[in-house]
């Protein structure tokens, strides 16, 4: 370790890292399907599962409830209604699938 180092003044990594995993237990999209919950943040980024394709991380709550939850989808409508309303973080929201696609109402 360097001497000359003034450690009262070394940054924390949690104060200046921008990509930091999303905390919260893991569940399915099938077990929040119908339900209200309260959207607190998202992340977009590749696909592990498919190639040239986005996972969104959904970070959630129940509405009532303090205990943070994660889902990862394909959905590009949900990427797509994330996006346009990331402003409103955090909101209320019901995902609904209809037909071949999820959407938040």
């Amino acid at each position: 370790m360097n001497s000359d180092i003034d450690l009262n003044n070394v940054e924390s990594f949690a104060d200046f890292a921008e990509s930091r995993p999303l905390e919260g237990d893991k569940v399915k999209i099938a077990n929040i399907l119908n339900k209200e919950i309260i959207v607190t943040n998202y992340r977009v980024q590749n696909s592990k599962q498919k190639k040239d394709t986005k996972c969104v991380t959904i970070q959630f709550v129940y509405p009532g409830f303090d205990e943070p939850y994660v889902v990862f989808t394909g959905s590009t409508v949900l990427q797509r209604q994330l996006e346009e309303y990331e402003h409103k973080l955090p909101f209320r929201a019901i995902v609904k699938q209809i037909s071949n696609y999820y959407t938040f109402t």
